[in-house]
């Protein structure tokens, strides 16, 4: 009965030996550490009262402004716009996939905009 109660809350049991969590065996009226072997009854556990407290600003939301970025100029290559036949065209790229697969290269061509 005492481990039922113990597995369904939220509180784990701890070896006072060496502080590792104990194995809750339902069929035992003990929970024994399998690190260094020691053993606890159920007993101990019950009507144990656990709480955890945290800080009152640890879960807000940063405070930062984001910044709207506009279209920067990429690097320009020295390759003619198929489209109208300017001699250099700007290049950007972008990883669009996975991390296993190239990045996609995107042209734009500064007179055909």
């Amino acid at each position: 009965m005492a481990t039922a109660d113990l597995a369904s809350s939220k509180a784990l049991p701890f070896c006072k030996d060496c502080g590792t969590v104990l194995d809750l065996s339902a069929d035992d009226d003990y929970a024994s550490c399998n690190a260094c072997g020691k053993s606890r009854e159920m007993a101990d556990f019950e009507l144990q009262v656990t709480r955890s407290y945290s800080h009152p600003f640890a879960f807000q939301k940063p405070k930062y402004n984001t910044m709207k970025v506009g279209k920067t100029k990429g690097a320009t290559i020295n390759e003619k716009c198929p489209s109208c036949g300017h001699p250099e065209m700007m290049f950007r790229t972008m990883q669009l996939r996975s991390v296993d697969e190239g990045q996609t290269v995107f042209y734009d061509c500064e007179k055909c905009k």
